[in-house]
């Protein structure tokens, strides 16, 4: 077994102990919510590492998780299907000129030629004023029916926080295609 493989096995045995350990506690506490996603808030790194004769010390530290970011990709292709930056998403306003908003918009989105700008506008989501940005498809004049393109933008920091994006090539011919 290689040094490499030693300390991730060494950090997987520290990793699971001491979540093993939260956990634990947490239960005995009466915080079984708190309990079941600790490891969804917090995460144990590695700081430094240090020989120590025959042994390795290693030094590890709890921190928490500070925002969301989720990203999704096409199993088969690995195309970006949508991301999201819960962080960014705080704070907006109305302060960026709606056409400026639609430039940064599309320069996120990228929109092929067959996509048309079916709406753009400021309004309030969970309490969040958002720019929003969405392309619908249309296929040799034709609307294809659930393909889109959404931007989401925080005007304030003049930054996209989520992009997603559902677009096919239709399928014309009268062979089934599996998706």
């Amino acid at each position: 077994m290689t040094d490499t493989e030693k300390f991730k096995s060494a950090f997987a045995a520290a990793d699971k102990f001491y979540f093993d350990h939260l956990r634990s506690a947490l239960m005995k506490m009466g915080q079984a919510g708190a309990a079941s996603s600790a490891r969804e808030h917090l995460r144990l790194w590695k700081v430094s590492e240090e020989k120590d004769g025959p042994d390795t010390v290693v030094k590890m530290k709890l921190t928490q998780k500070l925002t969301d970011y989720r990203l999704r990709l096409n199993a088969f292709t690995l195309e970006t299907v949508s991301w999201y930056i819960d962080f960014l998403a705080v704070e907006g306003d109305r302060s960026m000129p709606e056409d400026e908003a639609v430039q940064l918009a599309e320069q996120i989105a990228e929109p092929p030629q067959d996509a048309k700008l079916k709406e753009s506008g400021y309004e309030i989501v969970g309490g969040r004023q958002i720019f929003r940005a969405v392309w619908s498809h249309e296929y040799n004049n034709l609307p294809v029916e659930g393909d889109f393109i959404e931007v989401l933008i925080n005007a304030k920091a003049r930054r996209a926080f989520s992009y997603a994006r559902f677009w096919r090539t239709p399928n014309l011919s009268d062979k089934s295609v599996q998706r």
